[in-house]
């Protein structure tokens, strides 16, 4: 966990930050550099960041949702059909926020998972003013590129909604019972 919040190495000597939650029982003493990626935590954070939210923020929110397909899709066609004028205006303004990513392909998903992220945020900020605690749990897991949590705390009922591409199980041999199928690939 400590290794992974430092970030993934990437071109340049850069360092993706990776999107890391850490699952543990209330009696579980952390130290100080776990607790920000506690579930809990984040949980906290993005119900006192939602609270500020207003009617307004959704619009801008949508619109940039708008705004990001409109440059995807001219991402797609240029890829499909060449490269137009207003294609490469736009890869150079791109380009300027976003240097690491080199491939028109990585420009299309990078937006991809942008346009879903904020899809995700406004849905979050409908469902909020409803809901409680459980909501905003599910939204970090939702946002969450690694979840990290111990054997013993796997099987928390707001887990077991969700699937997980791979399940790394570090210390295996202390599995005493049988894994069902909540991974597509399980490396021990």
């Amino acid at each position: 966990m400590r290794r992974l919040s430092l970030g993934i190495p990437i071109k340049n000597n850069n360092r993706r930050k990776v999107k890391l939650v850490r699952i543990v029982s209330s009696e579980v003493e952390l130290t100080p550099d776990i607790l920000p990626y506690t579930l809990g935590n984040l949980a906290k954070l993005r119900k006192e960041k939602y609270a500020m939210c207003t009617p307004a923020d959704v619009k801008l929110i949508k619109q940039k949702i708008i705004q990001n397909e409109g440059i995807r899709e001219e991402f797609i066609k240029g890829m499909k059909e060449g490269l137009s004028i207003k294609c490469i205006d736009l890869i150079n303004k791109f380009d300027k926020t976003h240097p690491e990513l080199t491939t028109l392909d990585d420009k299309i998903n990078f937006l991809s998972t942008e346009i879903t992220h904020l899809q995700n945020q406004v849905k979050d900020l409908q469902a909020f003013s409803t809901t409680g605690r459980k909501a905003y749990e599910e939204s970090v897991l939702n946002d969450a590129e690694v979840v990290c949590t111990t054997l013993s705390t796997s099987g928390i009922e707001l887990l077991n909604e969700h699937k997980f591409e791979y399940l790394i199980i570090d210390e295996a041999c202390q599995v005493m019972h049988n894994l069902n199928n909540s991974a597509q690939n399980l490396v021990v």
